[in-house]
């Protein structure tokens, strides 16, 4: 039986099969079972228990006044005691349903104070009964232990429990400002108050407190419903009696009579149009009056009559923003959107927004306040069209009416547009390209930038002076080289037709005002442009360049030589080093503007200029680098239309002044001779354009007759390396060795040519590389080389005078016809005539 017993248990609980991989070693994470309210899962997370609590109190008469022969109060003058109550039972504590106020519906009393219009009253504890409640039960043990205190007690302890959450929070702040954190082992810095030794943690804060407490007086006070329905119902309870006596009167009948006949006319289609019409202009109208009502806000308005307040300001700017953007694109605008707009008023309200939103003082990285009302106005102009619609006339004349408080604006508040950071690029571009916008349609522009008391020229300066990108640099220089020196489009001479053009000092004036110079400061503005150079941009440098050359011009017009001494020192060394880099660019057509720019700046400064002034440049191209950038540049610059002309007159002044330089300066300049390689890239290139005759036939020396060649002439090619060969010859003795800086004793020629002398084989091995440029044309080369100390001077010629016909003396007899031997020329090589410049006065800066 037991057999039996046992057999069938064995039947009934079969051995269950373990899970896979039970056996091996694994992680396993028993989670505890969750129950409903406080449970196994709550306590092994620490969580607080789902609980509420609830408490009512009833205040008797004698804990709020006095009465005979029982405690004494402090009573005012109604014989009350004012013992506030605790947080929870404040208005701005309680829902709105329960009696609450909001804070922003408090108490409006007569006293000017911010804080008693922001706060309701607070309320005092009166007689009768009151609820308490809460669902934390921190709360509810607090409650439990303060419950046997009275009134006055339990006020005081409210303020001991404030002064003590107080002291905590001052205390978290101080720790924050130190950067102590409570995992650091070392103790806390000793502070005003509490040294090492923390003041006690409050039992919770007033925040979780209020989330989970509510006082109230029962029974609550109940809101004014059927108030509410009674004004909500009031209209219906008009229209009814409207309708009543108009069904008695008989006035539909009457009504429906005239329909009737009027359903037979035209008078309903026509009604029906006009209305539709109507109705369009309206909506129209009143969407873009609301647009330019939220702009005339600002950010911080309060709200208008059409319900807008500071947070649709920003919206009304983003839609204008969009329908203004649309001018930049190629698709050509929202021309008609635009239209509604502006006879809203958003040209007024933009120019309005720029000279009075309110800076943003706390964000250094965001756009000045003023910059996106403006580029709306930006973009604007830029959707004029080539001949003025009136359209485009109302917006010309409201910015015109307004760019002088604008620009004082930008001048007197700048803001965020001086910070070095490439995000304020934008603000630094977007005035010079406007302004170009109105000089083009409306040249009455100069009359105000003109003015004195116009701050135009003085903010285009400062932001050119803190530009940061080649693109900014280049924007502002234009426009401030348009404007002082009057190239900025033909309108400008309609201007100057009826007003007097204003002096170079005075527009200076202005200029070094943006640089923040109150007096003219030649020095500070070829340092900043040396900064603005070193962006290496070719397009600027153009721009830069080509601006030097008439500040120049202007002031020796003037007899002011203070920016010339300037450009000629050593202070300007940087400023022409980096132009002479600007002339290596790879691109060949950027490289040879560049370097057109900078050779025409530079022959300026040495052509019939008194020795101590070229001696100066001379010195300040030599510690920049211009020999060495010639050198590698000379194969392109020569093939540049006009260039040879410039290097010849550039050489010419160089070598004529020489005989008047100091010796050290001599030997520097020694020290940058011969330049083989760009003497051969000239002679080589000259060989290449022997294509002058006259027209018999005959070979044309250089300097004959009475006419100078053109400007690209290749004659000029001829009288290059002739030239560079008299500068050579005067600075460098034919017995020192030939190799460039070396100046030891030559012993030995080049077994080639038979002319250049070497110190030794090193030498000769290490310019062969050089010189193997110009062996071949050694021959030929040699003969201005050795007529270079030979050549006539300035103070020579003065001493001679000049020729019967007025022009300069020719100088001395030139070195005459060497032709090379064998078939190495191929006859190329034209007459070899060392250069004379017979030319009249004055004839001699024809096109440079």
């Amino acid at each position: 039986m037991a057999a039996s017993t046992s057999s069938e248990a064995n039947q009934q609980k079969p051995k269950s099969r373990p899970p896979a991989f039970a056996k091996w070693p694994t992680v396993k994470i028993l989670l505890p079972p969750s129950g409903r309210n406080s449970s196994v899962a709550g306590r092994f997370h620490a969580r607080d228990p789902k609980c509420s609590s609830i408490c009512i109190r009833r205040v008797f008469p004698h804990e709020v006044q006095n009465i005979i022969d029982f405690k004494r109060h402090r009573v005012d003058a109604d014989g009350k005691v004012k013992y506030p109550m605790p947080l929870e039972g404040q208005p701005s504590n309680i829902p709105r349903y329960l009696g609450g106020i909001k804070a922003a519906e408090g108490s409006k009393s007569d006293s000017d104070s911010e804080g008693d219009q922001s706060k309701p009253p607070p309320k005092y504890w009166n007689q009768g009964w009151y609820l308490w409640s809460t669902n934390n039960q921190r709360s509810a043990v607090d409650h439990i232990m303060y419950m046997n205190e009275d009134l006055a007690r339990s006020a005081a302890t409210a303020r001991l429990k404030q002064k003590r959450q107080l002291e905590w929070l001052e205390y978290q702040n101080f720790l924050e400002r130190t950067g102590w954190h409570a995992d650091d082992e070392t103790p806390p810095p000793e502070g005003k108050y509490w040294g090492h030794k923390r003041p006690p943690r409050p039992f919770f804060t007033d925040d979780e407190y209020l989330k989970s407490t509510l006082l109230i007086q029962l029974p609550p006070p109940t809101p004014p419903i059927w108030e509410k329905i009674d004004k909500l119902l009031a209209p219906s309870r008009q229209a009814l009696g409207l309708f009543t006596n108009d069904l008695s009167s008989g006035t539909f009948i009457r009504f429906a009579d005239r329909v009737w006949e009027k359903a037979f006319t035209d008078e309903p289609f026509l009604l029906a149009q006009r209305s539709w019409e109507k109705l369009s202009e309206a909506w129209k109208k009143s969407a873009d009056d609301a647009d330019i009502a939220a702009l005339n806000l600002g950010p911080t308005g309060s709200a208008n009559s059409h319900g807008d307040d500071g947070e649709d300001f920003i919206f009304a700017m983003d839609a204008v923003r969009r329908v203004t953007e649309s001018f930049s694109k190629e698709t050509g605008g929202q021309r008609s959107e635009w239209e509604g707009l502006v006879n809203a008023g958003a040209t007024e309200a933009l120019c309005r927004n720029v000279c009075q939103l309110k800076a943003d003082t706390m964000a250094t990285d965001a756009m000045s306040s003023y910059y996106p009302p403006f580029v709306m106005i930006y973009f604007a102009a830029m959707g004029f069209n080539e001949t003025l619609s009136d359209l485009d006339r109302r917006v010309l004349s409201v910015v015109r009416d307004n760019w002088r408080e604008i620009m004082n604006r930008w001048w007197n508040e700048p803001q965020n547009t001086l910070n070095q950071d490439n995000s304020h690029e934008p603000e630094r571009l977007v005035v010079s390209r406007l302004l170009g916008h109105l000089l083009i349609h409306d040249p009455s522009v100069y009359s105000i930038i003109f003015d004195p008391e116009d701050h135009t020229l003085s903010v285009i300066s400062r932001h050119w002076a803190h530009s940061m990108s080649s693109n900014v640099a280049r924007s502002t220089m234009v426009i401030l080289r348009s404007i002082i020196f009057f190239t900025f489009s033909q309108n400008v001479e309609e201007y100057l037709k009826d007003h007097e053009r204003p002096s170079l000092p005075f527009l200076m004036s202005k200029f070094y005002s943006g640089l923040g110079q109150s007096a003219p400061d030649p020095q500070l503005l070829i340092e900043t442009m040396s900064t603005k150079l070193g962006l290496g941009d070719p397009a600027y440098a153009v721009e830069d360049l080509a601006f030097c050359n008439d500040l120049y011009l202007s002031y020796r017009e003037l007899d002011d030589t203070s920016f010339a001494e300037v450009l000629r020192s050593e202070k300007a060394v940087t400023y022409w080093r980096n132009a002479f880099k600007l002339m290596l660019h790879d691109v060949k057509s950027v490289q040879k503007e560049v370097a057109s720019s900078v050779m025409n700046l530079a022959v300026k400064l040495v052509i019939q200029k008194p020795a101590a002034e070229c001696a100066a440049i001379t010195q300040t191209w030599i510690s920049a680098g211009l020999f060495d950038v010639l050198d590698l540049t000379m194969a392109d610059l020569v093939r540049t239309p006009g260039i040879a002309r410039i290097l010849v007159f550039l050489f010419t002044g160089i070598k004529e002044a020489a005989y008047e330089f100091p010796p050290d300066l001599l030997s520097a300049l020694k020290d940058q001779l011969p330049r083989q390689k760009a003497v051969g890239a000239v002679l080589k290139y000259d060989i290449e354009t022997q294509s002058t005759t006259n027209s018999d036939g005959k070979t044309k020396a250089f300097g004959e007759g009475n006419e100078i060649p053109d400007a690209e002439d290749p004659m000029w090619n001829h009288g290059l390396w002739q030239a560079m060969g008299w500068l050579q010859g005067l600075c460098h003795d034919r017995e020192l060795c030939t190799r460039r800086g070396c100046g030891k004793k030559g012993v030995s020629k080049c077994s080639s040519c038979k002319e250049f002398m070497y110190c030794g084989v090193d030498c000769q091995k290490l310019d062969w590389k050089e010189h193997k440029q110009i062996c071949k044309f050694t021959n030929v080369y040699i003969h201005p080389v050795n007529s270079g100390k030979n050549r006539l001077t300035r103070s020579k010629a003065a001493e001679d005078g000049p020729d019967r016909d007025g022009s300069f003396l020719r100088g001395s007899k030139c070195a005459r016809h060497y032709y090379g031997s064998g078939d190495e020329y191929n006859g190329h090589l034209l007459d070899t005539d060392i250069v004379r410049l017979r030319c009249r006065r004055g004839a001699v800066f024809r096109g440079i």
